[in-house]
């Protein structure tokens, strides 16, 4: 991820990134889950390496990054609605 959002930073001045955002190990196992029903039909290899939200904005820290706004949605997996989060983000300014 941080090499990703370094390149980002240098040619954007916003980011927008969407992703799974698990707060424990029930969440995680239905991330993995979710992908696998999702994505192994199609071919695609499934990593599993979502971040957690606490992970994802110590990255944003690390990288001078700034959350200008998120925001929570909630999909509908079988019986259960895991979470994401949609994070906006520019550079921290520097005085």
């Amino acid at each position: 991820y941080e090499k990703v959002l370094k390149e980002a930073k240098r040619v954007s001045k916003r980011i927008i990134i969407g992703d799974s955002a698990f707060r424990n190990p029930f969440e995680k196992f239905v991330h993995m889950i979710k992908d696998y029903m999702s994505n192994t039909p199609k071919g695609i290899k499934v990593p599993n390496v979502h971040l957690k939200y606490e992970e994802w904005k110590r990255l944003f820290t690390a990288l001078n990054l700034t959350i200008v706004h998120e925001f929570f949605f909630y999909r509908r997996c079988l019986f259960i609605r895991p979470r994401g989060v949609v994070f906006i983000l520019e550079e921290t300014e520097t005085k």
